[in-house]
């Protein structure tokens, strides 16, 4: 339990750290800004804190002394929005893991000595063998996914930094995202149908279970924070999108975590049917792929945050800087360890067996 809570300090002092470090920034260029408006008559703008930013940066950059630090400092900052939440997604796997380790410690009978213990494996003499039947086109279907949802970063990094465009990156932005959300759905519900062929077994991932809960309280979390701040404003256009889309974001998650606890459970008999048509198969390979993009565009997406004004004039610029640093690892987390149970369940559960 030490190590459990050892992992869980990790996670919250690193959450602090990262928190206080964004309000700092946030304090920093306000207080440049306040400082130059006091000293002028004229308005401020953006502009013109970003270009004395640069030109401090600049100052940096042709004195040797300081070219060396200023560089790690600079790419330490822009890495950090990425990595922070693979600090929180380890945190939380090592913590889940130690606390099943711990409560089943004991649990079990003996083994009596002289008993040969069977070890199961992959050799390097046996190789690793993966039965892609009934799994290309789902796999092709979701590759062409994968790439719009690049494509839709491309396009919304470019626009997001213009002035004139930022609204219509953050509208088409969330109606990808609803896209993604209403496709998955449906793929979902069909796969529920498909996997009821496959035989059940009362058995429980204790592990992923546990983990797939507490990132599903981060997607919930961020949506109803979303919801709140939407439902204000529903006048305005960006408010009524980013509302469609945290609904269909607490839908999706809500089916899809049903889906993984079902589907986890299920398995082929040699002799059945099922085992040769492996039903529900090239949808669990799209599901697998399309998650795999929803925590990519969470991921890279993560200076959305500062372009969601919605929720910036409805919660404020400090307390929204908060729920998202709270809230975002959790959800980007979902992602990720869902894809890795659709890939288990898709390894799994049409692999043939005695029942």
């Amino acid at each position: 339990m030490h190590m459990v809570a050892a992992n869980l300090c990790v996670w919250v002092s690193y959450l602090i750290k990262e928190t206080l470090e964004e309000l700092g920034e946030i304090a920093f260029r306000q207080s440049a800004y306040l400082s130059v408006l006091n000293n002028s008559a004229a308005t401020i703008t953006k502009v013109t804190i970003d270009e004395l930013q640069e030109a401090i940066e600049n100052y940096y950059l042709y004195h040797p002394a300081c070219f060396e630090k200023m560089v790690l400092i600079k790419v330490s900052q822009q890495l950090s929005p990425f990595l922070f939440p693979c600090i929180i997604e380890y945190s939380l796997i090592v913590s889940g893991i130690i606390f099943i380790m711990w409560k089943n410690v004991g649990q079990g009978s003996p083994i009596d000595e002289g008993t040969e213990v069977q070890t199961r494996g992959t050799g390097l003499s046996g190789g690793l063998r993966v039965d892609c039947e009934h799994a290309t086109a789902g796999l092709f279907i979701g590759l062409i996914v994968f790439v719009l949802t690049l494509i839709n970063l491309i396009i919304f990094f470019i626009m997001i930094n213009e002035k004139d465009y930022r609204e219509n990156a953050v509208v088409a932005s969330h109606a990808f995202e609803i896209v993604a959300y209403l496709v998955d759905l449906v793929c979902i519900v069909m796969s529920l149908r498909c996997v009821q062929q496959l035989r059940f077994a009362d058995e429980e991932g204790e592990l992923d279970t546990l983990l797939l809960f507490i990132a599903q309280l981060g997607v919930f979390m961020y949506a109803v924070f979303s919801l709140i701040a939407s439902h204000q404003q529903f006048h305005n256009i960006d408010a009524i999108v980013i509302f469609i889309t945290n609904v269909t974001k607490m839908i999706q998650a809500s089916l899809q975590t049903v889906f993984i606890l079902d589907g986890s459970r299920r398995y082929s008999d040699i002799d059945d049917e099922a085992c040769k048509q492996k039903p529900g198969r090239q949808i669990v390979t799209y599901l697998i792929v399309s998650n795999f993009s929803l925590w990519a565009l969470s991921t890279f997406s993560a200076q959305k945050v500062e372009a969601n004004t919605i929720q910036l004039e409805f919660y404020g610029l400090y307390t929204w800087t908060i729920i998202t640093h709270i809230c975002t690892p959790l959800s980007i987390f979902y992602r990720f360890h869902s894809t890795v149970c659709l890939f288990e369940i898709w390894k799994r559960a049409y692999k043939p067996k005695k029942a």
